[in-house]
């Protein structure tokens, strides 16, 4: 169905009324977002709300932003930070005990492959075929 159909044009130009100057839609210094809007106020659009953990956007969970009517919720630093963390810690250990044995729980190299897949990827990879041939 085409956007004009939908009544985009003038709803895109509330949008851009009540946000001018292309500023963030959602930011905790938003007065429309002080508080948890009580209905959904993007029901009309299919809006992504992009929950960037302890960023400008409240940390508002994926039930909050589906009442507040959006549709797709990403969270881009989900596996970044906790990833910063944990690599943080592992270098610490290293640097006040000497190893990072402790810290590894016991998992080797295999056992990592194993959590991310690699040994599905090498199956595949061993039923494939040469191009050459």
């Amino acid at each position: 169905m085409p956007l004009r159909l939908l009544d985009f044009p003038r709803r895109f130009a509330a949008v851009k009324q009540q946000f001018p100057s292309g500023q963030m839609l959602l930011s905790s210094k938003d007065s429309v977002l002080k508080k948890k809007p009580k209905k959904p106020f993007v029901h009309w659009l299919p809006v992504l709300l992009n929950l960037a953990t302890n960023g400008v956007t409240p940390n508002w969970t994926v039930k909050e932003a589906k009442e507040m009517g959006f549709k797709l919720v990403i969270f881009p630093c989900s596996g970044m930070i906790p990833a910063a963390l944990a690599i943080r810690k592992a270098y610490q250990e290293i640097k006040t005990q000497g190893s990072d044995v402790e810290g590894c729980g016991g998992l080797g190299p295999k056992g990592v492959f194993e959590i991310v897949g690699l040994n599905e990827i090498m199956d595949v990879d061993a039923g494939s075929f040469s191009l050459e041939s």
